[in-house]
């Protein structure tokens, strides 16, 4: 399960990265955000899928990846470093409950 958490930081920092270039001004980063948000959403729903328990916390990380696709498709930017802010939070707090679970 660590593995897969730690696939999903993994996407999750290509997503904040293109993301940053995109609120720094780089109009060109958006549709590579699309393509990480994308890949983001692929691991988090593996997680869900085999692992069941954990489904209603990537359904709850997934809408939290939902701010940063309005930003980005709106041009929203205090929804965008919001969706950032929780997304990121929630994926620590996700590894701090699965590397101390037995």
């Amino acid at each position: 399960m660590m593995q897969r958490v730690s696939e999903i930081e993994t996407a999750f920092s290509r997503v904040k990265a293109s993301a940053e270039k995109f609120i720094g001004g780089d109009k060109a980063s958006r549709d590579a955000s699309f393509e990480y948000i994308f890949a983001l959403n692929n691991e988090i729903g593996r997680l869900g899928r085999e692992v069941p328990k954990t489904m209603p916390r990537m359904k709850e990380l997934q809408a939290f990846v939902n701010l940063i696709t309005v930003g980005l498709k709106y041009d929203k930017m205090k929804e965008l470093r919001e969706g950032l802010s929780v997304t990121e939070e929630s994926i620590k707090a996700l590894r701090r409950e699965f590397s101390s679970a037995p």
